[in-house]
């Protein structure tokens, strides 16, 4: 295969809870802007991946307690670096 060949892509999900509202605005304002974000999302093992994303989908669900749910869909934007441990 030739070097840097084909297309390269990484689509991530990803759930919670909003903490507050700024976390919330800032969540919301790059899913409807088509802002790029760039994120390193850290998992519980201590692997991360890193690199540009957009927010492709964006759902907020019930409240409970004062607190709303929420989902993410990311679609990388560039190169992506994944760190094991």
């Amino acid at each position: 295969l030739l070097a840097g060949a084909g297309v390269r892509a990484m689509t991530l999900s990803a759930g919670g809870v909003f903490e507050d509202s700024a976390s919330e605005e800032l969540v919301r304002a790059a899913a409807f802007g088509g802002t790029l974000l760039n994120c390193q999302l850290a998992f519980g093992g201590g692997d991360t991946i890193t690199g540009s994303f957009v927010i492709s989908a964006y759902e907020r669900s019930g409240e409970h307690d004062g607190e709303e749910s929420w989902s993410v869909t990311l679609e990388s934007a560039g190169p992506i670096t994944f760190t094991g441990v």
